[in-house]
Order: structure tokens, then C-alpha cells, then sequence
């Protein structure tokens, strides 16, 4: 392995600076007379003109050459006056190049020459503390003169803070070496620990020190609050600041990144001691495991219960307390409830949904059908599930429930963009539309959500779709956002009576499989299929009941065997192009189980294969200046969730991980050093125009191949589907039933016969959860409770 290159500094004026994003290119005269090429995500903090010492890694790239990759920077200033006024006109508000002369000539008649150093010193390491009163009574500021107040409590606008950057200076220099701290968690943990610092408000330390003492102090606590801050790059920090392996800060994080690295990769809400005894002696073999667990539940990351054999279960605390405050909901939702409907018989009821779904759909529903909805509307419970596989009638149910329950207030939700476009189209006859989970409870990217328990939801109904893929804590959140006497419907394919159903969610929790396992619980099963029929239909029973044929049928075609991506790969794009161009982009796509690879390397994966379907499909489109690999006409993937601002009405705009779209142009940027777009207008797959924002191009992704996980709640009429073999966690007979069901009209399945058939009869590993324990401790509580009332009620009075 090649051994990297030492830091090295290079001092020299800035020629220019070209912003990608959260990255920059540039070029330096160095004081040696030669041009240097500069990059890094440090290089946009630097200004044109002006003197840096630049520290970094030379390298040499395979177009470019030559390059310096800048970690930290600091302004090189002479002790003259020239030099600082050059730098004060540059950088402060209110003062010009003959003001900041007058200004250092008296600081130099005042204190001479080390006056001036001092004063140098100060304008290299804290410029925002230096004032100019003696000089002048305009009201003069260091950075941006546009931004907020230093100590704005909004998190959005500490990036503005002229300190953040030198904060991050700080941090690069000590840490920029360290392959686990990205630039964007760098960012991040600079606007934590200023935030941290200005809290303390200490005077008598540059805040820059402050900020030092506090990551000094514990590094890892800020992985409880900054994405892609995780254990290794705390743990990393920790190393270079010598912290020993054994401080309590240290295990207390170990523990929490051991069970919460368990729970996120195999779907767990705890893991067992024997799991974390595992993991530990995989990662720290002479850490004792009571030790680790002990510091962890003292500071409350970690939270401790034991099973009726006296076996622990240990559980990271956020998905302890979202457990308890869901069974808890469950619970409420069992016992309080009014029935949606009180005077109307079966026959009414009937009568009227027959009209109903006729004038609607344009045919009857069947009679199962029927006493689904019949049982939602009479129900003693709040908690209504549907489950049925794909086409059964699921969301078509609930577009003629919601015209005839029209005098209710209805919501409507689902976990992604996709799955909340197709049920918006069944109900937006009746005047109601469907958005997504997170942007129904207005969640923000940083997690928490703004309608929650003390501002809940105004709809007396609210259905959910796809409830298998919602994780507990986001189960969670929709249930703390419901009025108390609000009815609750998810609509989903857990797989009931031992047959194989939808995948769960990525996350933690099987929150629909646990739901339907509650006493009490109205639950409705439909088996009919109205969608697609014939050798799909066939295909997914199959699956679903854990065996395949592998036989070609009407709309069914196996390619019984896989070569290697390099040699068959254009015949399944060939077939993919071919149906895109028959039905069009948006109803066809490449599904497959893997997503990382190489984008030039030929392998089945979705890297390798939105690569080259987009040269295929997009070849001569308009490059988005700035990126790596997005044009005009792309189709593109949302990869994290966000908000967009508001719209004209006022409505705050979201998106969500796995909205799919078409980018149809750019806005170049008004700053000319920022070289990437303002924004790319984005045509979703839902139907909205967005516009967004260049500084977060890095969240789009291609998607003319989608992972099955990420294609879950859509539908296609084409489907080509890449089945590889894998580990009994990823790839089983939910995996492949997912996949298959998403096709209407076509399905393509490629791989071997005999791996097919092996991955068709494995089942999903089970998942450690135990909220239908908790419910059903509630419930028997709560019947106690009665039957204690009923026996005081009976006692002999007097």
C-alpha cells in the first residue's frame, strides 16, 4: 500500500476560486513564483487577492496534474501596513483601504512595531474581535455583511458566523488528515462547537480555544446530534488527542455505536447480550462487556430490560422511548374508540357502497371488500389494518370509503413520493390528495417533526399506505401526531398465515407485522386480486409461498442463467431501452439488489448500471456545470430529506429519500465564483415542479436503476428485474416478492434458475421487537383495572 504524502504549507496570493458546491477549485502564486493548482472544500473560504498559508497533500491528478488538497488555511499577513490594510478592506464591512490606513498608522504611532504584530496576530486568529472606534463611528462588521448576529439561536444561520470558518481552520489543521472526518461533518462539528463556545461566554479566551477545550474534553458526544459524525470519526479524534481506550467517554460511545450499528443492520429495536458480546469482541476483545454496558446506561444512551428468563435486552434509548411511547398510543387506540359509523346496517352500508364504487370505479366491490369497509366503519377501535398483496384493492377500498364517509376529515400519507402519487390518484376524485409521511408531519433533516403531540393533525382519519416500510420511530411520530379520538388505517403486505409479504422497513422495528398480532386489533384481509394477472400474478404466489417454477409466461420471462455483468449486460439494457422507448422512462425500471460498485467497472449493481443507461438514453444532453455526471433530462433520485423553502401559497415544500424525477434545466449561479448551478428544476414523478438547490447536487443520484428497497410502494409497467445471490438478510422471498409485484404488464427476471429458487424459499430473518409485549402488558393492566372497578362496584355498601 502506497504511504501518503506529509503535510506540506505553501504561502502565496490567491488567483482564483471556482465553488462546486461543498467543494472549490483555485490557483496560488506561491512566494516562490510558480502557479499551484489548489482544491478542497477549505479552498471556498478564500478570497481573491489576498495572502494564504495553505496546508495540504500534494497529488497528482490523472486530467488536472499537479494539485495541492487544502486542510486548513490562514491568512499570511505582513507586518506592514500595506499587507493589514489590504486584508482589513478585503474583509470588513464599513472600512475602506484609506480607513484601515489611518487605522493601522495610528495602532503603529501608538505601540510600534509590536503594536502592529499584535495587531496582525489578532486579524490572523480572531478578526472578528478587532473594532475600529478609534477611527470611526461607522458600525463595522468582519465576514459577510449580510449575515445574522453571531448569537442567532437559529442553527440554519450559524453557518454565516464569521468564527465558524476559523473554528473549522482549527479543526482542519489538528484533524484534516483523518480519512474518517468527511468535510461536511467537519462543517457540521465547527457550527456545533461555536455554538458550544458562545453558550460558555467566556471572555477571556479566543473562542477558536474554546472550542479546542470542548472537543478536547469529549469528542464523542456530538455524535448524538450530527449526521455522518459517527463513532469512527469521534473515535479518531479520540486517537489524535490521545484519549485512552479505556475513558468512560469513550466505552460510553463504543457501547451506543456497537448495539446501534447491530440494530440498523439487521432491523433490531434491541439486541441480546450474546449479539453485543460478539460484536464487542470482534471490535475490542480486552473491554469487559459489563463495563461497557455499565457507563453506557449511566449516561442514558443505553437502556437495560430483562426478559421473563432473566435474559437481557439492551436498547439504544431513542428506540426504547419510541417503543414504550408507541405501545402506549396502541394501546389508547384499542381501548378509547367511538365507532366511525353507528346507525347503519350491513345492508345499508352495502347498498351504498355499491353505488358508491360503481360511480367511482366503474364496478362493485367484492364482498370481502365490502365487510372490510363494513368493519372499519363499526369497529370498537381506533387501530384498522387492511393487508392484502399488490392489486387486491387496497387503496381502491379507500377511495370509495372516503366518498362515503365524506363528512369526516380525512388524511392521507405514505412513506415515499412514489407511493403517495398513486394514492393521491384514487383520492383525488373525492378531493383529498396524499403526501408523504415527513412531509405530513413536517419533519426536518436534522429529525424531530413540527406536528407532533402538542400540535397534532386536524383529520379525524388518517390512512397510511405501504405500512410496512415505515420504521418504529416513524410510526411513532404518526401516532403522537393524531388527535386523541382520531381512527387510524394502514393499508400493507407484512405477509399473514406463515406466507412471505412486502419487505419491512430499513430501519429499526416490523411495526405493521406487530400490529396485527395485537389483541383487539380490527384487522381485514384481502385475497382478490384486481391488478396484474396471468404469469406475474402466478410468479409472486409463488414467492410468496416461499417456492418459484421459473417458467416463462404471458408477461413473465426468466433468462434461467446470469453471466457476468461485463458480457450480458448490454442485452438486459437492450431490453430496458426497448420498453422505456414503448412506454416511456417513468413506467419502466431496472430493478437490482446491489447498489455500490463501480460506475466503469462492469458489475450488477445500480452504480454500474445508471452509468451506463444514462450514456444509453441521455447521451448528447447538456452537462450541469459543476457536477461529476448530471445533465439535462437525467433521471434523477432524491437521496435524503429535505425542505425546499415555501411555494406561493405558502406551503412548505418537501422532498424525500427516494422521490424519483426528471431534471429539465439549471439556473446558473449569480456569484460567478460558484461554478455549479443556483438551483435544477426538477419535474418529480408525482406531478411538482421543484427547484433545487446547487449546494445539495450530492443528494441526487441517478435512477434509471433502482434498488428494490428503494422501488418499494411504486409500480411499473415494465419491470427487469437482476436477481443476485446474497446473505438470508438481504436477499430472501421478500426481497423477491417485492420486486416481482412492482411489474403491471412486463417482467423480466434474470439470474440462475437454482439461485432463484434458493432465495424464493428463504424466509426473513426475525427481528428483535417487543412492542406487542408492551401492548399487551397495557391491556391487561387496563383489564384489571376494570375488573377491579366492577368488583368495588359489587361490594355491599355500608
Amino acid at each position: 500500500m502506497t504511504k501518503p504524502s506529509p503535510d506540506e504549507t505553501h504561502v502565496g496570493i490567491v488567483k482564483s476560486v471556482a465553488i462546486y458546491g461543498d467543494w472549490a477549485v483555485g490557483s496560488m502564486d506561491t512566494q516562490e513564483r510558480e502557479s499551484l493548482k489548489i482544491t478542497g472544500s477549505a479552498v471556498a473560504h478564500l478570497k481573491e487577492g489576498l495572502e494564504y498559508a495553505l496546508t495540504g497533500r500534494m497529488k497528482v491528478h490523472p486530467s488536472h496534474g499537479v494539485q495541492l488538497d487544502v486542510v486548513s488555511f490562514e491568512p499570511h499577513i505582513q507586518p506592514d501596513v500595506p499587507s493589514m490594510a489590504r486584508f482589513i478592506a478585503a474583509n470588513f464591512t464599513g472600512i475602506g483601504k484609506k480607513l484601515a490606513e489611518k487605522y493601522l498608522t495610528k495602532v503603529k504611532d501608538e505601540g510600534g512595531d509590536k503594536g502592529l504584530e499584535a495587531l496582525r496576530l489578532k486579524l490572523v486568529n480572531e478578526p472578528w474581535a478587532v473594532t475600529f472606534e478609534s477611527v470611526s463611528n461607522r458600525k463595522t462588521s468582519f465576514g459577510d455583511k449580510n449575515a445574522p448576529p453571531a448569537d442567532s439561536e437559529n442553527p440554519a444561520t450559524l453557518a454565516d458566523s464569521p468564527e465558524i470558518p476559523y473554528i473549522e481552520r482549527m479543526l482542519a489543521t489538528k484533524f484534516g488528515a483523518l480519512r474518517e472526518l468527511k468535510a461536511a461533518a467537519m462543517k457540521l462539528l465547527a457550527m456545533t462547537l461555536f455554538s458550544q463556545a458562545k453558550a460558555l461566554k467566556d471572555e477571556t479566551r479566543p473562542i477558536t480555544e474554546v472550542a479546542a477545550a470542548l472537543l478536547a474534553k469529549d469528542p464523542y458526544s456530538p455524535m448524538r446530534t450530527i449526521p455522518g459524525y459517527g463513532f469512527r470519526s469521534a473515535d479518531a479524534i479520540g486517537k489524535a488527542m490521545n484519549i485512552p481506550r479505556d475513558a468512560p467517554v469513550r466505552l460510553t460511545a463504543l457501547a451506543s455505536f456497537l448495539v446501534m450499528e447491530e440494530c440498523d443492520s439487521a432491523g433490531h429495536v434491541f439486541v441480546g447480550e450474546p449479539q453485543l458480546r460478539n460484536r464487542l469482541a470482534k471490535t475490542e476483545p480486552m473491554i469487559s462487556l459489563e463495563t461497557l454496558i455499565e457507563y453506557a446506561t449511566e449516561s442514558g444512551d443505553l437502556r437495560i430490560e430483562e426478559d421473563e428468563t432473566g435474559n437481557r435486552r439492551i436498547y439504544p434509548a431513542k428506540l426504547f422511548e419510541a417503543e414504550v411511547r408507541l405501545a402506549e398510543d396502541l394501546h389508547s387506540m384499542l381501548v378509547t374508540a367511538k365507532p366511525l359509523l353507528r346507525k347503519r346496517t350491513y345492508e345499508q352500508f352495502r347498498t351504498k357502497a355499491i353505488e358508491v364504487s360503481q360511480r367511482l370505479l366503474g364496478y362493485e366491490l367484492d364482498e370481502d371488500q365490502m365487510k372490510a369497509l363494513y368493519g372499519i366503519a363499526t369497529s370498537e377501535s381506533r387501530l384498522h389494518v387492511v393487508t392484502a398483496g399488490p392489486g387486491c384493492g387496497k387503496t381502491a377500498i379507500m377511495e370509495v370509503f372516503s366518498a362515503m364517509m365524506s363528512h369526516k376529515d380525512w388524511a392521507f400519507a405514505a412513506p415515499t413520493g412514489k407511493a403517495a402519487k398513486v394514492l393521491s390518484a384514487r383520492v383525488d376524485r373525492n378531493g383529498y390528495s396524499a403526501s408523504t409521511l415527513h412531509s405530513l408531519l413536517k419533519g426536518s433533516p436534522e429529525g424531530g417533526f413540527m406536528i407532533n403531540r402538542n400540535s397534532p393533525l386536524g383529520c379525524q382519519i388518517l390512512v397510511v399506505d405501504e405500512g410496512t416500510m415505515p420504521t418504529l420511530s416513524l410510526f411513532e411520530a404518526a401516532t403522537a401526531a393524531l388527535r386523541p379520538d382520531a381512527h387510524l388505517i394502514i393499508l400493507g403486505d407484512p405477509g399473514v398465515e406463515g406466507l412471505a409479504g412486502q419487505l419491512p422497513s430499513i430501519g429499526a422495528g416490523r411495526v405493521l407485522s406487530d400490529i396485527i398480532r395485537l389483541p383487539g386489533v380490527d384487522h381485514h384481509h384481502l385475497t382478490a386480486t384486481k391488478r396484474n394477472s396471468g404469469a406475474i400474478l402466478e410468479t409472486v404466489n409463488q414467492i410468496r409461498q416461499y417456492s418459484l417454477a421459473c417458467e416463462d409466461g404471458p408477461g413473465v420471462t426468466f433468462s434461467h442463467t446470469l453471466p457476468s455483468a461485463e458480457s450480458y449486460f448490454e442485452t438486459v439494457a437492450g431490453k430496458y431501452v426497448e420498453r422505456a422507448q414503448a412506454n416511456g422512462i417513468e413506467n419502466v425500471v431496472l430493478l437490482m439488489s446491489r447498489r455500490n460498485g463501480a460506475a466503469d467497472e462492469p458489475t450488477w449493481c445500480t452504480d454500474y448500471a445508471n452509468a451506463r443507461l444514462r450514456d444509453l438514453l441521455n447521451p448528447h444532453a447538456i452537462k450541469i456545470p459543476g457536477t461529476a455526471s448530471l445533465h439535462v433530462n437525467d433521471r434523477i433520485v432524491i437521496r435524503d430529506n429535505m425542505s425546499l423553502g415555501e411555494d406561493e401559497e405558502g406551503m412548505d415544500i418537501r422532498v424525500v429519500n427516494g422521490d424519483t424525477g426528471t431534471i429539465t434545466r439549471f439556473q446558473p449561479h449569480s456569484d460567478p465564483k460558484h461554478r455549479g448551478p443556483q438551483y435544477v428544476v426538477i419535474k418529480l414523478d408525482d406531478g411538482r415542479f421543484i427547484q433545487f438547490p446547487g449546494d445539495s447536487l450530492k443528494e441526487l443520484q441517478h435512477s434509471y436503476a433502482a434498488t428494490v428497497h428503494m422501488a418499494q410502494g411504486s409500480e411499473y409497467k415494465d419491470v427487469m428485474l437482476v436477481m443476485t445471490p446474497g446473505q438470508a438478510s438481504f436477499m430472501n422471498a421478500n426481497m423477491f416478492l417485492t420486486g416481482a409485484s412492482r411489474a403491471r404488464e412486463g417482467l423480466w427476471i434474470y439470474g440462475d434458475d437454482a439461485e432463484l429458487r434458493k432465495i424464493a424459499a428463504t424466509k426473513l430473518p426475525a427481528r428483535n421487537t417487543t412492542l406487542v409485549e408492551r401492548v399487551n402488558e397495557k391491556l391487561a393492566e387496563t383489564l384489571s383495572n376494570i375488573d377491579d372497578a366492577g368488583a368495588e362496584e359489587d361490594r355491599p355498601k355500608g
